[in-house]
């Protein structure tokens, strides 16, 4: 992933691995909402 300082690709990944959680709102991967979907 590339792209300029601070555009939020750490962010991104910790969401996505689920080291973080959204304050608000919901992550959708895939049209499921990351905090239900298995990664198995």
């Amino acid at each position: 992933m590339i792209g300029p300082n601070g555009a939020g690709k750490s962010t991104l990944l910790l969401h996505l691995n689920g080291i973080l959680k959204p304050k608000e709102g919901s992550i959708l991967l895939m049209g499921l909402k990351l905090t239900t979907a298995r990664m198995d």
